[in-house]
Protein backbone atom coordinates (compact mmCIF):
# COMPACT_ATOMS: atom_id res chain seq x y z
CA UNK A 1 0.00 0.00 0.00
CA UNK A 2 1.34 3.51 -0.91
CA UNK A 3 1.83 6.06 1.60
CA UNK A 4 -0.42 9.20 1.31
CA UNK A 5 2.91 11.15 1.27
CA UNK A 6 4.47 9.50 -1.68
CA UNK A 7 0.89 9.76 -3.65
CA UNK A 8 0.30 13.31 -3.05
CA UNK A 9 4.26 13.84 -4.63
CA UNK A 10 3.79 11.66 -7.19
CA UNK A 11 0.17 13.22 -8.31
CA UNK A 12 1.93 16.72 -7.42
CA UNK A 13 4.88 15.90 -9.73
CA UNK A 14 2.56 14.51 -12.61
CA UNK A 15 0.13 17.41 -13.09
CA UNK A 16 3.37 20.12 -12.90
CA UNK A 17 4.69 18.14 -15.71
CA UNK A 18 1.82 18.42 -17.58
CA UNK A 19 0.54 21.42 -16.81
CA UNK A 20 4.24 22.97 -17.53
CA UNK A 21 4.18 22.49 -20.81
CA UNK A 22 0.46 23.37 -21.17
CA UNK A 23 1.30 26.89 -19.52
CA UNK A 24 4.21 27.38 -21.96
CA UNK A 25 2.01 26.41 -24.98
CA UNK A 26 -1.01 28.81 -24.11
CA UNK A 27 1.04 31.84 -22.19
CA UNK A 28 4.38 31.60 -24.01
CA UNK A 29 5.84 30.08 -27.11
CA UNK A 30 8.53 27.85 -26.10
CA UNK A 31 10.66 29.30 -29.39
CA UNK A 32 10.63 32.50 -28.73
CA UNK A 33 11.56 32.13 -25.14
CA UNK A 34 14.44 30.26 -26.64
CA UNK A 35 15.52 32.69 -28.76
CA UNK A 36 15.21 35.55 -25.64
CA UNK A 37 17.18 33.39 -23.01
CA UNK A 38 17.51 29.94 -24.14
CA UNK A 39 16.90 26.80 -22.39
CA UNK A 40 17.26 28.08 -18.55
CA UNK A 41 14.31 30.91 -19.57
CA UNK A 42 12.26 28.25 -21.33
CA UNK A 43 12.99 25.97 -17.90
CA UNK A 44 12.62 29.02 -15.69
CA UNK A 45 8.50 29.14 -17.41
CA UNK A 46 8.09 25.18 -17.67
CA UNK A 47 8.49 24.44 -13.95
CA UNK A 48 7.17 27.91 -12.89
CA UNK A 49 3.92 27.22 -14.84
CA UNK A 50 3.94 23.66 -13.78
CA UNK A 51 4.02 24.34 -10.28
CA UNK A 52 1.05 27.04 -10.50
CA UNK A 53 -0.91 23.96 -12.27
CA UNK A 54 -0.34 21.47 -9.71
CA UNK A 55 -1.40 23.77 -6.90
CA UNK A 56 -4.43 24.87 -8.89
CA UNK A 57 -5.85 21.69 -9.81
CA UNK A 58 -5.12 19.51 -6.45
CA UNK A 59 -6.32 22.41 -4.35
CA UNK A 60 -9.61 22.34 -6.18
CA UNK A 61 -9.90 18.94 -6.47
CA UNK A 62 -9.13 18.72 -2.34
CA UNK A 63 -11.62 21.94 -1.91
CA UNK A 64 -14.31 20.14 -3.88
CA UNK A 65 -14.88 17.49 -1.26
CA UNK A 66 -14.24 19.75 1.68
CA UNK A 67 -17.60 20.50 2.29
CA UNK A 68 -18.81 17.00 2.65
CA UNK A 69 -17.70 17.98 6.18
CA UNK A 70 -20.58 19.68 6.86
CA UNK A 71 -23.53 18.92 4.35
CA UNK A 72 -24.43 16.13 2.22
CA UNK A 73 -25.16 16.17 -1.29
CA UNK A 74 -27.95 13.72 -0.90
CA UNK A 75 -29.61 15.63 2.15
CA UNK A 76 -28.81 19.42 0.54
CA UNK A 77 -28.01 19.33 -2.84
CA UNK A 78 -28.27 23.38 -3.51
CA UNK A 79 -26.70 24.25 -0.63
CA UNK A 80 -23.50 22.03 -0.82
CA UNK A 81 -23.43 23.11 -4.39
CA UNK A 82 -22.82 26.54 -3.32
CA UNK A 83 -20.06 26.52 -1.03
CA UNK A 84 -18.51 23.79 -3.23
CA UNK A 85 -18.89 26.82 -5.86
CA UNK A 86 -18.23 29.71 -3.43
CA UNK A 87 -15.12 28.43 -2.08
CA UNK A 88 -13.94 27.09 -5.89
CA UNK A 89 -14.14 30.27 -6.98
CA UNK A 90 -12.54 32.14 -3.98
CA UNK A 91 -9.31 29.83 -3.68
CA UNK A 92 -8.83 29.87 -7.80
CA UNK A 93 -8.61 33.82 -7.54
CA UNK A 94 -5.86 33.77 -5.15
CA UNK A 95 -4.25 30.44 -6.60
CA UNK A 96 -4.19 32.30 -9.89
CA UNK A 97 -2.66 35.49 -8.86
CA UNK A 98 -0.19 33.57 -6.98
CA UNK A 99 0.38 31.60 -10.33
CA UNK A 100 0.61 34.96 -12.60
CA UNK A 101 3.08 35.79 -9.72
CA UNK A 102 5.31 33.23 -10.30
CA UNK A 103 5.02 33.35 -14.32
CA UNK A 104 5.85 37.29 -14.56
CA UNK A 105 7.93 37.75 -11.47
CA UNK A 106 11.05 38.17 -13.86
CA UNK A 107 9.17 41.29 -15.05
CA UNK A 108 7.54 42.61 -11.59
CA UNK A 109 10.52 40.57 -9.52
CA UNK A 110 8.10 39.78 -6.04
CA UNK A 111 6.68 43.11 -5.65
CA UNK A 112 3.13 41.63 -4.71
CA UNK A 113 1.82 45.34 -5.02
CA UNK A 114 2.80 46.24 -8.06
CA UNK A 115 1.44 42.78 -9.43
CA UNK A 116 -1.70 43.13 -8.17
CA UNK A 117 -2.43 46.53 -9.68
CA UNK A 118 -1.03 45.64 -13.25
CA UNK A 119 -3.87 42.92 -12.90
CA UNK A 120 -7.52 43.40 -14.71
CA UNK A 121 -10.71 41.09 -14.49
CA UNK A 122 -9.64 39.46 -17.83
CA UNK A 123 -6.79 37.85 -16.14
CA UNK A 124 -8.67 35.81 -14.55
CA UNK A 125 -11.80 35.05 -16.95
CA UNK A 126 -10.15 32.07 -19.17
CA UNK A 127 -8.91 30.13 -15.36
CA UNK A 128 -12.08 31.01 -13.73
CA UNK A 129 -14.26 29.02 -17.17
CA UNK A 130 -11.52 26.22 -17.22
CA UNK A 131 -12.30 26.44 -13.53
CA UNK A 132 -16.21 26.37 -13.59
CA UNK A 133 -16.09 23.27 -16.87
CA UNK A 134 -13.23 21.63 -14.22
CA UNK A 135 -15.93 21.89 -11.12
CA UNK A 136 -18.93 20.95 -12.25
CA UNK A 137 -17.58 17.32 -13.54
CA UNK A 138 -15.52 17.05 -10.32
CA UNK A 139 -19.23 18.00 -7.92
CA UNK A 140 -21.31 15.93 -10.62
CA UNK A 141 -18.99 12.99 -9.47
CA UNK A 142 -19.42 13.71 -6.75
CA UNK A 143 -22.93 13.82 -5.88
CA UNK A 144 -23.26 10.26 -8.42
CA UNK A 145 -21.04 8.92 -5.82
CA UNK A 146 -23.04 10.33 -2.44
CA UNK A 147 -26.05 9.22 -3.96
CA UNK A 148 -25.04 5.47 -4.87
CA UNK A 149 -23.27 5.31 -1.43
CA UNK A 150 -26.85 6.37 0.13
CA UNK A 151 -29.01 3.84 -1.81
CA UNK A 152 -26.02 1.09 -1.37
CA UNK A 153 -26.60 2.15 2.57
CA UNK A 154 -30.46 2.06 2.44
CA UNK A 155 -29.83 -1.52 0.95
CA UNK A 156 -28.22 -2.82 3.71
CA UNK A 157 -30.04 -1.75 6.16
CA UNK A 158 -33.27 -3.12 4.21
CA UNK A 159 -32.12 -6.43 3.92
CA UNK A 160 -31.04 -6.16 7.77
CA UNK A 161 -34.57 -5.68 8.71
CA UNK A 162 -35.80 -7.74 6.91
CA UNK A 163 -33.60 -10.25 8.36
CA UNK A 164 -34.11 -8.91 12.14
CA UNK A 165 -38.08 -9.44 11.11
CA UNK A 166 -37.68 -12.68 9.56
CA UNK A 167 -35.26 -13.95 13.27
CA UNK A 168 -38.03 -12.47 15.33
CA UNK A 169 -40.55 -13.71 13.38
CA UNK A 170 -39.32 -17.61 13.53
CA UNK A 171 -38.12 -17.35 17.49
CA UNK A 172 -42.05 -16.05 18.13
CA UNK A 173 -43.43 -18.62 15.82
CA UNK A 174 -41.04 -21.68 17.12
CA UNK A 175 -42.45 -21.86 20.94
CA UNK A 176 -46.27 -21.08 19.98
CA UNK A 177 -45.09 -24.09 17.33
CA UNK A 178 -44.02 -26.62 18.94
CA UNK A 179 -46.78 -26.42 22.10
CA UNK A 180 -49.29 -26.91 19.46
CA UNK A 181 -47.69 -29.47 18.05
CA UNK A 182 -46.90 -31.66 21.26
CA UNK A 183 -50.96 -31.03 22.26
CA UNK A 184 -52.14 -32.67 19.23
CA UNK A 185 -49.03 -35.67 20.13
CA UNK A 186 -51.03 -35.79 23.36
CA UNK A 187 -54.05 -36.81 22.00
CA UNK A 188 -52.86 -38.42 19.00
CA UNK A 189 -50.73 -41.26 21.28
CA UNK A 190 -54.06 -42.39 22.40
CA UNK A 191 -55.98 -42.58 19.36
CA UNK A 192 -53.28 -43.97 16.74
CA UNK A 193 -49.75 -44.95 17.76
CA UNK A 194 -48.64 -45.61 14.22
CA UNK A 195 -49.76 -42.28 13.04
CA UNK A 196 -48.26 -40.35 16.26
CA UNK A 197 -44.76 -41.73 15.18
CA UNK A 198 -44.89 -40.64 12.12
CA UNK A 199 -46.34 -37.26 13.19
CA UNK A 200 -43.66 -37.25 16.03
CA UNK A 201 -40.66 -38.22 12.28
CA UNK A 202 -41.68 -35.44 10.34
CA UNK A 203 -42.06 -32.69 13.37
CA UNK A 204 -38.15 -33.95 13.87
CA UNK A 205 -37.85 -33.13 10.57
CA UNK A 206 -39.13 -29.85 10.36
CA UNK A 207 -37.34 -28.66 13.24
CA UNK A 208 -34.51 -30.00 12.31
CA UNK A 209 -34.84 -28.24 9.17
CA UNK A 210 -35.04 -24.44 11.63
CA UNK A 211 -31.82 -25.19 13.33
CA UNK A 212 -29.80 -25.82 10.79
CA UNK A 213 -31.07 -23.55 8.01
CA UNK A 214 -31.49 -20.24 10.80
CA UNK A 215 -28.04 -19.13 9.66
CA UNK A 216 -28.42 -19.46 5.95
CA UNK A 217 -29.74 -17.07 3.40
CA UNK A 218 -30.71 -19.46 0.55
CA UNK A 219 -31.37 -23.02 0.56
CA UNK A 220 -32.40 -25.77 -2.27
CA UNK A 221 -35.97 -25.65 -3.45
CA UNK A 222 -35.96 -29.28 -3.33
CA UNK A 223 -35.67 -29.16 0.93
CA UNK A 224 -38.04 -26.45 0.69
CA UNK A 225 -40.73 -28.56 -0.50
CA UNK A 226 -39.56 -31.67 1.39
CA UNK A 227 -39.74 -29.23 4.67
CA UNK A 228 -43.70 -27.80 3.05
CA UNK A 229 -44.65 -30.88 2.66
CA UNK A 230 -43.58 -32.51 6.22
CA UNK A 231 -45.37 -29.07 7.57
CA UNK A 232 -48.96 -29.40 6.03
CA UNK A 233 -48.66 -33.10 7.42
CA UNK A 234 -48.58 -31.46 11.06
CA UNK A 235 -51.02 -29.11 10.24
CA UNK A 236 -53.27 -31.57 8.43
CA UNK A 237 -53.33 -33.75 11.40
CA UNK A 238 -53.73 -30.51 13.82
CA UNK A 239 -56.69 -29.25 11.69
CA UNK A 240 -58.11 -32.48 10.14
CA UNK A 241 -60.58 -31.45 7.12
CA UNK A 242 -60.91 -28.03 7.86
CA UNK A 243 -57.51 -27.55 6.35
CA UNK A 244 -57.30 -27.79 2.46
CA UNK A 245 -54.26 -27.94 0.54
CA UNK A 246 -52.52 -28.89 -3.05
CA UNK A 247 -48.92 -28.69 -4.08
CA UNK A 248 -48.28 -27.91 -7.47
Amino acid sequence: MKSPVLKFIRDFLLIAAIGGAAMLVVFASPFVLYEKGGWPLVWNYYWRGGVGTAILWMGNAYLSILPDRWVSWVEAPMRRLFWSVLITVVFTCFAWVFILGLLFSNKYGWNIMAFVRNLEFQDFIPTLAITFLISIFMHGRGFLLGWKETLIEAERLKKEQIAARYEALKNQVNPHFLFNSLNVLTSLVHKDADQAEHFIRQLSVVYRYILESRDKELVPLEEEMNILRAYLFLMSIRFGASLQAEID
